[in-house]
């Protein structure tokens, strides 16, 4: 992979989760030049063998001063962006760094108090999950959206690149989607398999879990999705237009109106994905179906 950080005379990332382990894990698989991450506790972080030689700081009470060309990560919850941006901001002049904060929902402006003493601003996010241990290659491939100074996101752009993703600028209301639709892909999956543990639970009991069910088809649909397209791998009754299968469904579901009401909004959905590549002439009276339980 080609360096992204030409323009950039060093990197620092504040947080040590595990966004902000595997993007500092990242930038060293990619030759990029980190050199501290800092953190309200230095004495407790245990960091993996390969950013042993990173130095690891605290980011209050001004210990931290920026340097010319630097970059600097915020990888810390959204409520304590905003609160680290004013602490930083007392600790010198900013001119020629460059600060981003990696939350999805909050925009680039939380980091104004940085942006008034000379430095660019711009929010950094990863359209990833990242669980305790990700390895670099979680960056692989993924999207990372950058919306802020036009100046911070050409700094960003190659070092996206650099750890092997894909940048997209985008604006604050654009963000806000991006990030809602995240959420509906990711956390989400989480809700779904909460519904289906609830409509399985009287089958399955205490023989299996329902991720030993129903993950290995979970993670099949996912993987077909991201290699050909959520449209083009569609399967199911809806798709084939099984309107006596939906018909079933629906009244399996009479006894728990709530999740009745969410297989048929979901099911809608499923519905457009459907006609934009096979026609049936049930699906018609699949939508006549599932309509009147959402409006009710």
């Amino acid at each position: 992979m080609k360096s992204g950080s030409q323009n950039v005379s060093g990197i620092a990332i504040a947080g040590t989760g595990s966004l902000g382990r595997c993007l500092a894990r990242a930038l060293v698989a990619a030759g990029e030049p980190l050199q501290v991450i800092l953190t309200r506790d230095p004495g407790s972080v245990i960091l993996p063998e390969e950013l042993a030689s990173i130095q690891v700081r605290a980011s209050g009470n001004g210990l931290f001063s920026p340097s010319q060309g630097l970059l600097l990560f915020l990888a810390v919850p959204d409520d304590a962006i905003g609160p680290l941006a004013v602490s930083l901001s007392k600790t010198g002049q900013w001119e020629g760094t460059t600060v981003a904060h990696c939350s999805g929902a909050m925009p680039a402006s939380l980091l104004q108090p940085l942006k008034s003493k000379g430095a660019a601003i711009a929010a950094f996010h990863p359209v990833q999950t990242f669980a305790p241990g990700s390895r670099p290659e979680t960056f692989h491939n993924i999207c990372i959206s950058l919306q802020g100074d036009d100046e911070a996101a050409g700094r960003l752009e190659p070092v996206a690149r650099a750890l092997g993703a894909n940048p997209l600028r985008v604006d604050e209301a654009g963000k806000l989607k991006l990030h809602l639709a995240a959420v509906f892909i990711s956390n989400y999956l989480a809700g779904l398999m909460e519904a289906a543990r609830e409509i399985t639970g009287d089958v399955i009991g205490n023989k299996m879990t329902v991720e030993q069910v129903l993950g290995p088809i979970h993670v099949k649909a996912a993987q077909n999705i991201a290699q050909s397209g959520h449209r083009q791998t569609l399967t199911g009754p809806i798709l084939r237009g099984d309107i006596e299968t939906v018909r079933k469904h629906l009244q399996a579901l009479d006894d728990n109106p709530d999740l009745k009401n969410l297989y048929a909004r979901l099911g809608l959905y499923t519905l457009r994905a459907a006609r934009a590549t096979r026609r049936e002439s049930s699906h018609d009276a699949i939508e006549h179906l599932l309509g009147p339980i959402v409006d009710d």
